[in-house]
């Protein structure tokens, strides 16, 4: 059953503090619906444990047919052009940023029932530490629920040098179209990294789009209680 919006948003923050310290974190939904099943859109979702874990190159493997662990960024560029998504315009891409690009194309719209994703690829994830035994990889994982990214977790990096590293590889990416903005290198940031920063990970949760799962609210603009607006003229 849905809630009034006004409800849902007065609840929720309490439900995501019991999400955060109970044991049984995932019963969040019991709070302010009664129930960890509901009906979005006319889709039922069930938020009961446990949740399916996919990691990204499993989900391209399972949805896809692309088995992108075994295969070059010229074996997956033409995955790309296979699937009508390679640019002509577009600068040479990545290892991990065409693996991203083929998953959020043809993997993401499967994932209907609450799904954690793993395992991002190191080219898109810049503070993140690496994956124990597969150096392309880092330790990350999202939530989705229905099509829909809920959040996003992952192990610090806490190696300076390493950091260093990545930021310089991701300026120099600046400008030929590998998505990534184009900001100065911060120094400071990695100067107190290395002043001893201890194992450190973390997760930011979407409040707004599970108030959007809980309200059977199509559009997120309309449940964000101050949204950006366009001027009238």
């Amino acid at each position: 059953t849905s809630l009034s919006r006004q409800k849902a948003m007065f609840l929720l923050p309490v439900a995501v503090l019991q999400w955060q310290l109970g044991p049984k974190f995932f019963y969040f939904m019991r709070l302010p619906c009664g129930s960890t099943r509901i009906v979005y859109q006319g889709v039922p979702i069930d938020f009961s444990p446990p949740w399916r874990r996919m990691t990204i190159l499993g989900g391209l493997k399972e949805h896809a047919g692309i088995d992108a662990a075994r295969m070059t960024e010229g074996e997956l560029t033409i995955e790309l052009e296979r699937h009508g998504m390679k640019d002509l315009q577009e600068a040479p891409l990545s290892w991990g940023a065409i693996v991203m690009k083929l998953f959020e194309s043809l993997c993401e719209k499967h994932l209907v029932q609450p799904t954690f994703v793993l395992d991002y690829p190191i080219d898109v994830s810049p503070l993140t530490k690496v994956k124990r035994g597969d150096k392309r990889l880092v330790e990350r994982f999202e939530p989705f629920v229905c099509h829909i990214e809920i959040g996003n977790a992952y192990s610090e990096l806490t190696d300076p040098i390493d950091q260093l590293e990545r930021f310089t590889k991701q300026r120099d990416m600046q400008g030929k179209d590998q998505g990534y903005e184009d900001n100065p290198l911060d120094v400071d940031f990695i100067k107190a990294v290395g002043c001893g920063m201890p194992p450190t990970g973390g997760v930011g949760l979407g409040i707004d789009r599970l108030v959007m799962f809980l309200t059977d609210t199509p559009n997120i603009r309309d449940i964000i209680p101050f949204p950006m607006v366009k001027p009238r003229n």
